[in-house]
Order: structure tokens, then C-alpha cells, then sequence
């Protein structure tokens, strides 16, 4: 991600803008993927190997209020 690609763990633990932008654009990634199973069945089934239902739940832990994200896996993605 173009956020973190210069930074190592400890930069991106000590950078809270980054982290916050990190992890917004995981919510807009997630919520595209609900959009593209909801309305586009045919495309996510002819590409079946990416995780859409993963990437939906990521999205979902962080929009709903799970308010203990775990940076150290989220700093890696």
C-alpha cells in the first residue's frame, strides 16, 4: 500500500495519520467488494480466487465498532 511502502512497523505504530489512512482504505476496499458481490455475482465468481468475503470482513470488524484493531496485522497488508 502507498501509504507504508517506505515505513517499517515502528514507523507506521508512532504515524497516527498513516494508520488512520491505512485503515480507512481498507474499509473503502472492503465496502467495493460488498458492492461487487452484491451487484456483480458473475465477476466475483470468475474470480474466484480473491477472498471477497474476507475482504467484506475486514471492512465490517473495522466499520462496526471493534475498536481493537490490531495494527502489527494491519501494518503488514
Amino acid at each position: 500500500m502507498i501509504f507504508i511502502d517506505s515505513m517499517d512497523e515502528g514507523d507506521f505504530l508512532a504515524d497516527l495519520k498513516t494508520q488512520r489512512a491505512v485503515v480507512i482504505s481498507l474499509m473503502i476496499v472492503g465496502e467495493a467488494a460488498s458492492g461487487v458481490l452484491a451487484d456483480y455475482p458473475a465477476f466475483a465468481q470468475s474470480h474466484a480466487t480473491v477472498r471477497w468475503r474476507s475482504i467484506c470482513g475486514t471492512r465490517n470488524r473495522i466499520a462496526h465498532g471493534y475498536f481493537d484493531i490490531d495494527l502489527h496485522v494491519v501494518q503488514p497488508c
